[in-house]
């Protein structure tokens, strides 16, 4: 199943967002007019895990979920 459009954004997002984090571009701290914003480090692996899940559902037409085990039982 092809992912929709929002789904293709939203993937390519993720990867810059990963590019920029690992590569050492993302910013850290924003000063203007004598005022600052720190901003948090993105969680790498969470980012792999959306990544992946993404891709997963490009691949299966599923999203794949991350957490607790499901059993299926089958005849």
């Amino acid at each position: 199943m092809a992912l929709t459009d929002d789904d293709l954004i939203r993937l390519a997002r993720l990867r810059a967002d990963r590019d920029a984090q690992i590569s050492g571009r993302a910013v850290s701290k924003v000063a203007s007019n004598g005022r600052s914003k720190d901003m948090a480090a993105a969680d790498l692996k969470r980012l792999d895990g959306e990544i992946e899940a993404l891709e997963a559902k490009a691949l299966t037409g599923r999203a794949r979920r991350r957490g607790s085990i499901t059993f299926r039982w089958g005849r």
